[in-house]
């Protein structure tokens, strides 16, 4: 049984156990809820436990209940469904807000359901309501002392200002959390996982500034990290190759091209646990070495990068690299139908989804089934077998194409 299995069942054997206290042992059935919502990862599960969660909300009057308002809020947010989230974090606020007029230790979790207020407001694309909710949360934690949720907040504001672009505020923000997270470290896993990612948020963030020395001396400690909780036998392949691919792009950046392709190789080892938006990354990286040794090669590798994150843009909204570059580059390096399919990609994705180049023609120029497709597609009609990820795109950006092919 693969890892994966054997999540899956230990997951439905608790939710087996979970129902049987509804029946048998209510209390028991509260903290089974909770438990289980807090590290469930299945859509199917997750959606049932939201059922459940509202099933045990109709008979809970007492303290508990914010608790239980606040994981359905959790388990919402998990699921993408944003606005019942929202629905369920101010319930949980204005509940714990009741609580904390009469005894003031309530105040604790008033500033943890601002800060989900504020993770919410984050990922809705609405900064200036995530900002005041992190404050807000900030202000409470900061008053009564609490150093672990202080520690979180100061890099949910990092996390915050860096998105938006103001590198300064998030530096501060994120070494403030460092001091923190030092502070409170202890050489166990949850400490390492925070260290960890503070570190590398923080690399990052002196990337911006042109601060490499800072900004390699955070990523190699990040690694460092990832690498003790690996020891521990703790799943963070996908966060260290992250903090390694970071350290690589650094390296290219200044020039240590020998480095970098160190630590790109190292990455290979766990190739197949990247997720999508790392991959991307890292065969993008990859593309950049090459390009000095094999233009040929190099082109394949900026295609294929160019093509997923196309993909994982327009179908996910993840935004991962500059994928117009990458098809540019390959314009200018590849030769024959490569270089012919990545106009014609690049010039289609244009047209169908960014509103430009209405008026310019897609000339016909040498290319493989990729590029006839969407050629084909512009006649209003394609046929393209899908075997890899080149494919992909070409088979989306041509589908796109021919519902717009009044154009």
């Amino acid at each position: 049984m693969s890892e994966e299995m054997s999540k899956d069942w230990r997951e439905q054997e608790e939710l087996k156990k979970l129902k049987e206290y509804l029946v048998k042992d209510f209390d028991k059935a509260i903290d089974s809820f909770v438990e289980l919502s807090n590290k469930a990862k299945m859509i199917k599960l997750t959606e049932e436990l939201i059922e459940i969660g509202e099933q045990i909300l109709d008979d809970v009057n007492d303290e508990r209940r914010g608790k239980i308002i606040g994981t359905l809020g959790n388990l919402c947010y998990n699921l993408g469904k944003f606005k019942e989230a929202e629905k369920y974090y101010e319930e949980a606020l204005k509940f714990y807000i009741k609580l904390a007029k009469k005894d003031e230790s309530y105040m604790k979790y008033v500033a943890g359901v601002l800060n989900n207020l504020g993770n919410l407001y984050y990922a809705t694309g609405k900064p200036t309501e995530a900002e005041k909710a992190f404050r807000d949360a900030l202000i409470i934690r900061q008053d009564i002392n609490d150093k672990e949720g202080l520690a979180t907040t100061l890099s949910c504001l990092g996390l915050l200002y860096s998105s938006i672009a103001d590198y300064e505020k998030a530096k501060e923000y994120y070494e403030r959390a460092l001091l923190i997270r030092m502070e409170l470290h202890k050489n166990d896993v949850k400490s390492l996982y925070n260290l960890g990612m503070v570190l590398n948020n923080l690399g990052t963030i002196y990337n911006a500034l042109n601060d490499t020395e800072k900004a390699e001396e955070s990523y190699k400690k990040a690694i460092e990290t990832y690498k003790d909780l690996l020891s521990r036998e703790e799943r963070v392949e996908d966060m260290l190759c992250g903090a390694m691919n970071n350290l690589a792009s650094l390296y290219l950046e200044v020039g240590k091209t020998e480095e970098a392709e160190e630590l790109l190789n190292e990455i290979k080892k766990y190739e197949s646990l990247l997720p999508p938006d790392l991959k991307v990354k890292v065969i993008f990286n990859n593309a950049r070495i090459i390009e000095k040794k094999d233009v040929e090669k190099a082109a394949k590798e900026y295609l294929r990068a160019g093509s997923m994150a196309f993909v994982l843009f327009v179908t996910y909204g993840m935004k991962t690299i500059n994928f117009i570059y990458c098809f540019e580059k390959v314009e200018e390096i590849g030769e024959g139908e490569i270089k012919g399919d990545a106009e014609i990609m690049r010039r289609a994705m244009l047209k169908a989804y960014f509103g430009l180049e209405k008026d310019k023609e897609i000339k016909r120029v040498e290319c493989s089934k990729r590029g006839k497709a969407i050629l084909d597609a512009l006649k209003g009609s394609f046929k393209l077998e899908v075997k890899d990820d080149i494919d992909l795109a070409a088979y989306i950006i041509a589908n796109e194409i021919k519902k717009k092919s009044g154009f």
